[in-house]
């Protein structure tokens, strides 16, 4: 077997090294497949499920997002971003196993770029809800997030028109966020170009993304994006927002909780 002839070849090896130029001599050959170096399959990014048809979003009483407009831009738009992501991953894995850092730098260049759209997308669909499902209802006034929000903001609609008016004037294509700030624990405004993701800003926890690239709305609403985004409010699935609120509450107290019992248990070792 391999580890005998590599034992007859080289008999002062260690074991260690032994088992390092195994894996090394099955990752070459796995390299032409679709598996790592541990002989594991790659699994591949796809699409996430939409929670509504394609039609959904296109009410008779007030047109937000078409079919046609929300068809492109899902199965064309984003399905292109995730295959290109699906490339790039395997021709990253052969620059790894290759040892070729300047591929491997270019590549990790346009894994941000279509692994970022990818997750900022896969965020934008879950956003929105259509009206008959409670899109552009407002959560409980008595829920801790509608009182956040008050307490913050004063009221949802000067949140909104604040948002409306600022993602209106981003330069170029990007996305508008709410998020949540784990230092000051507030609902804050942020943007972030081309399609970098709201992680590169910070501490930052997205609760609601707002995709501005034209070809989010350019079917429906032509150059018009202000008119975009005011209609986009009608289908804003705020209990989605509500749930992603509470848990990023949940995970700073677990991970206060964990931290304060670390350091606990710091003291206890050294005293």
């Amino acid at each position: 077997d391999i580890e005998n002839q590599i034992y007859q070849i080289q008999p002062k090896m260690s074991p260690k090294l032994i088992i390092l130029v195994i894996i090394l001599s099955a990752s070459s050959i796995a390299r032409s497949f679709n598996y790592d170096c541990l002989g594991n399959e790659i699994e591949k990014y796809t699409l996430p499920n939409l929670d509504y048809e394609l039609d959904a979003l296109e009410p008779v009483e007030c047109s937000v997002i078409s079919k046609t407009m929300l068809e492109v831009h899902y199965n064309k738009h984003h399905a292109g971003y995730v295959n290109k992501l699906n490339i790039l991953m395997k021709q990253l894995q052969e620059a790894m196993i290759n040892r070729d850092l300047s591929k491997i730098v270019n590549l990790l260049q346009d894994i941000q770029f279509n692994g970022g759209s990818h997750i900022n997308h896969s965020l934008y669909w879950k956003n929105m809800s259509p009206t008959k499902l409670g899109g552009g209802k407002l959560p409980d006034p008595s829920s801790k997030f509608y009182q956040h929000i008050t307490a913050q903001w004063g009221n949802f609609q000067t949140l909104i028109q604040y948002i409306t008016s600022r993602a209106t004037g981003i330069k170029g294509s990007g996305w508008a966020w709410l998020a949540y700030q784990k230092e000051s624990k507030q609902i804050v405004y942020e943007e972030t170009l081309g399609q970098d993701t709201i992680s590169m800003k910070g501490n930052l926890i997205p609760l609601l993304a707002i995709d501005v690239w034209e070809h989010a709305y350019y079917i429906d609403y032509k150059n018009l994006r202000p008119q975009y985004l005011k209609q986009i409010w009608d289908i804003i699935d705020w209990q989605e927002v509500e749930k992603r609120y509470l848990e990023a509450i949940l995970q700073q107290l677990f991970c206060s909780k964990n931290y304060l019992l670390f350091q606990i248990r710091i003291r206890m070792k050294w005293n």
